[in-house]
């Protein structure tokens, strides 16, 4: 099942990877955390960033079962826990058609850990499997740079300028190599699924901090005072290209009424999900 969603997540980044620099992809993350299928735009023969996405399947589940990056489950099926370490997640089971988990909690996560000490992160587990802490060891561990601070082998770095992945310290690392091409640096997971799944279920929609591609701060559900705001930026009568909120139907362009005077704004960009981002 991981080799589904990481076929997955190489088709998007695939996508994005081809846009030009004037034409960046915002695709919204859920559409990869929950297992959506992307439709690629085709310009000049070339496929470019993702138009649209395919979630009938998702977002069409009816009864008590659950979604995890794409994959279905059974009500009473537990998820591998493979899927799920990274994530500080575990003992997650389907029931009622929501996903529930037991937190892996981590000693650093309380405060400084074995103060002195280098801890020994890796991409697929939550926790440091192991801690340097010989003076003469961590001389020895490769050293790496990043937002003009200096790190160990094992050490976990978050760029400044792309909040949303998360790198591991390495031999090797090269801090001029892009993101997405970087083997010691990956998207960071969101878990929406793990943490959401009744907000998905029930039709709402993240609510993104200034740019969509990063992990969700809350969420706007559908109310019986939402209304559409008309756009002009529409030209596409192609009923696969519009999104869906609620009872409402969107087309390209076309907005969410403000909800009691907030300051997000929801707007039909990539089918079939209204995207909404809090600017401040």
């Amino acid at each position: 099942m991981l080799w589904k969603f990481s076929i997955l997540s190489m088709m998007v980044l695939l996508a994005c990877a081809q846009c030009s620099r004037a034409q960046e992809c915002f695709t919204p993350k859920i559409y990869s955390e929950i297992g959506c299928k992307p439709v690629l735009e085709e310009e000049d023969g070339e496929e470019s960033c993702p138009k649209r996405f395919d979630c009938d399947t998702v977002l069409g589940r009816k009864g008590n079962g659950c979604f995890f990056q794409g994959v279905a489950y059974n009500d009473g099926d537990e998820i591998p826990q493979n899927l799920t370490r990274s994530l500080c997640q575990a003992s997650c089971l389907c029931r009622n058609g929501i996903i529930t988990c037991a937190s892996i909690e981590c000693p650093d996560l309380f405060g400084p850990y074995m103060e002195g000490c280098i801890p020994q992160n890796s991409m697929d587990s939550c926790c440091p499997e192991e801690y340097v802490c010989a003076e003469n060891d961590i001389e020895k561990l490769p050293k790496c740079y990043m937002n003009g601070n200096e790190y160990r082998a094992g050490e976990s770095m978050y760029p400044e300028r792309e909040s949303c992945y998360t790198c591991i310290c390495a031999e090797g690392f090269d801090n001029t190599t892009k993101l997405e091409e970087n083997p010691h640096c990956s998207p960071v997971e969101c878990g929406i699924e793990l943490h959401s799944s009744d907000r998905v279920r029930t039709g709402c929609t993240p609510i993104y901090y200034k740019t969509p591609t990063c992990c969700p701060i809350g969420w706007r559900c559908p109310e019986s005072s939402d209304a559409v705001i008309e756009g002009k930026e529409h030209t596409n009568e192609d009923p696969n290209m519009e999104c869906t909120f609620g009872e409402l139907k969107l087309k390209i362009g076309h907005k969410l009424s403000a909800a009691n005077g907030s300051a997000v704004e929801c707007q039909c960009s990539v089918p079939p999900m209204v995207t909404c981002i809090q600017a401040s």
